[in-house]
């Protein structure tokens, strides 16, 4: 509502800087010899010292890379995977979302573009560049890109759930509460829908029915660091600290949980729409107009939901 950060449950995961591209690689035990092995030091179990470089190993690979956040890896198995079969799209829109979970957003949306020449109405290539465009703060590409995901997946929660975001950006909270409560009705489970409804509801001053929201989730046996954080914030946000700092102790130190409730109190002393901007994400990637000081997050929580 996705640069000073806040805690949130956006989709897709994010924090790579920069992108190592495919070059010149002939064979996969060259084009993958990063990606043979997990994050620990575990080999894969489709490591060997010659694998067969077709379209399906790659993919597998990338999949397995991907899995393990070794998204560079990822990158570079699912462009060799495009290269070997350019008809596919699913390389494309795997290459898209990893793309964006790094943050190179021009390069995701090159992705997607190439997928929707393959398929035009592909749902996941729609709300990918829809994505993306809230990320980039483009606002009126994103709305367009979405209404067309809108149409070709008519009960997807994400789409519902990126089109409340952007116009929590423009500050229409009742509009963008209309659009979460409609995903609701076809997804009344769906995580994001209740985190970003819960955030929209702060962002209109009604911290109570946000607190309604948010606390069953948070407080519940699926509950995840970052839904807790984004309880803290409305909490915070409604000038409950104790309760803020309690949330926030369960998964941070008492050094990041005074620094975030300082945070919390200047967000408290903005005007309501400047408060929007600094609260506000993209599903992809944090995106703020408020130089703020970034809010701590448990270590685990740096990648996407």
């Amino acid at each position: 509502m996705q640069n000073a950060r806040l805690p949130r449950i956006r989709s897709g995961a994010r924090h790579l800087a920069t992108v190592c591209a495919l070059r010149g690689l002939a064979a996969l035990p060259n084009a993958c010899a990063t990606a043979t092995k997990l994050g620990d030091g575990r080999p894969y179990p489709e490591a060997s010292a010659q694998l067969p470089e077709t379209y399906a190993t790659l993919m597998r690979i990338g999949d397995a890379s991907r899995a393990a956040n070794e998204l560079p890896a990822a990158v570079r198995l699912y462009r060799r995977a495009n290269s070997l079969d350019p008809n596919k799209i699913a390389p494309l829109l795997r290459l898209g979302e990893t793309l964006n979970a790094m943050q190179a957003f021009n390069e995701a949306a090159t992705a997607y573009r190439h997928a929707l020449k393959i398929d035009p109405k592909n749902a996941e290539a729609l709300l990918g560049l829809g994505n993306v465009f809230v990320s980039l703060d483009q606002l009126g590409h994103a709305r367009d890109y979405l209404a067309r995901a809108q149409i070709a997946a008519p009960q997807d929660a994400r789409v519902f759930s990126s089109e409340g975001v952007v116009l929590d950006m423009k500050g229409d909270h009742d509009a963008a509460q209309a659009r979460y409560r409609a995903g609701l009705a076809f997804a009344p489970d769906d995580p994001s829908l209740i985190n970003n409804l819960a955030l929209s509801l702060a962002l209109s001053g009604r911290y109570d029915a946000a607190i309604a929201e948010l606390r069953p989730l948070a407080l519940g046996p699926q509950a995840t660091p970052r839904v807790r954080q984004n309880l803290a914030l409305i909490y915070g946000l409604a000038g409950r600290l104790d309760e803020a700092a309690r949330l926030g102790r369960v998964d941070l130190d008492d050094s990041s949980v005074q620094n975030n409730l300082a945070y919390y109190g200047e967000l408290r002393a903005l005007a309501n729409s400047t408060r929007s901007a600094a609260v506000g994400a993209s599903p992809a990637a944090s995106v703020s107009a408020t130089p703020a000081p970034t809010p701590a997050m448990p270590a685990d929580t740096q990648t996407a939901h």
